[in-house]
């Protein structure tokens, strides 16, 4: 991730009226409302789309499926982890990972030999109890983040970051750095096999254009970097694939391209991380056209890999910091991951789970946590929606609409296998602006017969433990009758829907919201 807000801790700021009064009347108490802060419209706008299904479909790939984010290498060690991870697997259905720091002193990578502390040894113990979950129990396909420097290789070792202390600073010896990465990638060969190691991905570095944050040398430092890992890398073998640069904010792409392209330097996969706040002033569209802009730089044949995303850092305005927890980020992911379905090969969330230590372990159930679930294994509201995505079909249908300005996009999806037509509708403006509440008709043209039509529905109502652990007090420790109430809150929430005329829909949506109608055809 990135450090581009100043405190993890931030004061609380009062909602505004129009959101007291409407969630008062439902019982949630005035003064537990500040840790989140959504305008919305108090009067009903109408919106109508209309679904064409008798055209030809767009292939719809689960491309965000391919990796997930995590914090740093050694929760890999951990078994609660383990666990959170098996089912963000089971029920999300990601099939890749990565995290920083593999290459950290706490994994214990470089060490000084017993006895002649002058000579360095490696010791791959924990990258291999790390990687046999992986990949020997999980079957996940890795994107290997190569970071942070070892205290023991470091120009600088007092430049560090973070609670658990990765090293920032560029390599004392380029020589080391390659004879460490040579054989790192080559025990890795050797234990997992060439056939399997060359299904995943080396990802040179984590934002180093974020200078004196994540690295405190300059571009061309970490094109040397990069230049001199990519060949040791294809050294052990051609079949295995590298790239970068792994930049925050959609940074130094240009430069990137130019630079190996010119120089003819091993390049398998461009990445780089975008989140909604990297520009100002927060917009709805941010990642859609950020991601669209990177793309036409890189051309189309290359893959693209996004390795960072969520629904913002820090502050979207007006004092909101809890949004994460809330339903703000379901309606965010699902317009995000529909409109760049054919723009970028990878999007990996960031992250699956509040186990996450970058500035210590936090013990609230709900603590402004990147998360999409709670360090208690409380589903949020946005696991909610990656649980409904991860069930689309491979074939997407976009709606058309009489009512351009709304903040609400419709998208349906069949899926062949299960015989299920899914329609997504999300209801989605940044905090900061006022947001609608509508009333949305859906016309779906149609020849299949829909029948056992559900409607499920993410709001800051339903499916939303965040509001239930306020109804119960906020309790930092609950105890288990607690988190079993909080459990069945997190839920999704779904009810019979029945068409109008077979295949005309109508809700009402709150801001912000995604609704999901699931029917059999």
């Amino acid at each position: 991730m990135m450090l581009r807000y100043s405190s993890f801790k931030i004061a609380l700021i009062a909602i505004s009226s129009v959101v007291v009064i409407f969630l008062g009347a439902i019982g949630v108490q005035c003064q537990l409302l500040n840790h989140h802060q959504f305008h919305s419209s108090s009067s009903l706008g109408t919106v109508n789309f209309q679904v064409n299904m008798l055209t030809n479909p767009m292939p719809f790939k689960h491309y965000w499926k391919r990796s997930v984010g995590s914090c740093h290498a050694t929760f890999c060690l951990r078994a609660d982890w383990r666990e959170q991870l098996k089912i963000a697997q089971k029920e999300l259905g990601f099939y890749g990972i990565r995290f920083h720091g593999i290459l950290d002193d706490d994994m214990s990578v470089v060490l000084p030999k017993r006895h002649d502390p002058n000579t360095l040894i490696y010791s791959f113990y924990n990258v291999d109890t790390c990687y046999d979950f992986l990949v020997k129990e999980m079957k996940m396909k890795p994107i290997v983040e190569l970071s942070f420097m070892p205290q023991l290789l470091a120009s600088d070792p007092s430049k560090t970051i973070f609670h658990y202390n990765g090293g920032i600073s560029p390599p004392k010896s380029m020589k080391q750095w390659n004879d460490l990465i040579y054989n790192f990638v080559s025990h890795l060969v050797q234990r997992y096999g060439i056939d399997e190691v060359s299904t995943w991905h080396f990802e040179v570095w984590n934002e180093p254009n974020l200078r004196n944050t994540f690295w405190t040398g300059t571009q061309q430092d970490y094109f040397n970097l990069y230049n001199n890992t990519a060949h040791t890398i294809k050294s052990v073998s051609q079949r295995l694939r590298v790239g970068g640069p792994a930049t925050a904010g959609s940074g130094w792409i240009q430069d990137f391209v130019n630079f190996v392209r010119s120089n003819n330097i091993p390049n398998d996969f461009v990445s780089t991380h975008e989140y909604p706040t990297d520009i100002e002033p927060l917009a709805t569209d941010t990642l859609i056209k950020v991601a669209k802009q990177s793309r036409s730089i890189v051309g189309s044949n290359t893959p693209l890999f996004y390795t960072e995303w969520n629904a913002g850092l820090g502050d979207l305005g007006s004092g909101t910091y809890f949004y994460q927890d809330t339903s703000y980020p379901a309606a965010l992911i699902t317009r995000t991951l529909f409109s760049l379905h054919n723009v970028v090969d990878v999007y990996s969330y960031w992250t699956f789970s509040d186990l996450f230590e970058e500035h210590g372990q936090y013990s609230e159930v709900f603590q402004e946590g990147f998360g999409m679930m709670t360090i208690y294994s409380i589903r949020k509201p946005v696991w909610r929606a990656f649980q409904l995505m991860a069930k689309s079909g491979e074939e997407l249908y976009n709606a058309t609409t009489d009512t351009a300005a709304s903040t609400v996009n419709v998208y349906t999806t069949l899926n062949r296998d299960t015989r299920e037509v899914m329609i997504f509708a999300s209801n989605y403006q940044v905090p900061s602006q006022p947001g609608s509440s509508y009333v949305v008709s859906i016309k779906v043209n149609t020849q299949l017969h829909f029948k056992n039509c559900v409607q499920s529905i993410i709001d800051e109502t339903h499916s939303n433990a965040f509001t239930r652990w306020h109804q119960i007090g906020s309790p930092t420790y609950p105890t288990e009758a607690q988190i079993k109430d909080l459990n069945e809150a997190s839920l999704l929430f779904t009810q019979p829907i029945t068409p109008k005329d077979d295949t005309l829909f109508v809700m009402q949506m709150e801001n912000p919201s995604l609704h999901v109608i699931t029917c059999n055809v």
